[in-house]
């Protein structure tokens, strides 16, 4: 059955661990920032959500003002400045939405970035542009940074450009 699930801090939730979204990653998340209470880019973080859930065959039958409204029972819970997580996960042929939160963690004050070549992100590939629960190969390269004393790992496309962090964005201006 769909459901929109609220996660406030400190609480558990229960998954079934036979559901896709459990057993092999068969999910979305998007992160967004809270500055001040309010959140940050909501449209372009829902508008992803629902094009990826479209793109890759995940039943969103959640609609953005049913989120928007279930929202204020997390936020209230929480400090002014925070992350704010959405994450779809299938679950046979529905899916349910899981509204949680983390703290933001402030990067120190020099970052070390080591360039991970031999794990190139195929551009190509179903899930490329898609904030998937599938990750394991970024925290892969996050593991392989942070060994080498590093904050965050660069991932490389197969045409050697560079692609996105390991868990951070990279944006050029």
């Amino acid at each position: 059955m769909p459901s929109i699930k609220i996660v406030l801090p400190g609480e558990l939730l229960e998954l079934d661990p036979q559901s896709p979204g459990f057993a092999h990653g068969f999910g979305l998340f998007e992160t967004m920032r809270l500055r001040a209470g309010r959140l940050e880019l909501w449209e372009a973080h829902w508008k992803r959500l629902i094009h990826s859930a479209r793109a890759l065959g995940i039943a969103c039958p959640f609609g953005q003002d049913e989120v928007l409204a279930a929202l204020p029972r997390l936020i209230r819970e929480l400090p002014d400045e925070a992350a704010i997580k959405l994450s779809l996960l299938k679950e046979g042929d529905t899916s349910s939405l899981v509204l949680y939160s983390r703290l933001l963690v402030s990067p120190p004050e020099r970052i070390g970035l080591l360039m991970e070549e031999g794990t190139p992100i195929n551009q190509r590939s179903w899930l490329a542009g898609h904030k998937t629960h599938n990750y394991l190969e970024n925290l892969l390269v996050l593991e392989a940074a942070r060994k080498e004393g590093c904050f965050d790992g660069l991932r490389l496309n197969l045409r050697g450009k560079v692609a996105e962090g390991a868990v951070s964005n990279v944006f050029f201006y």
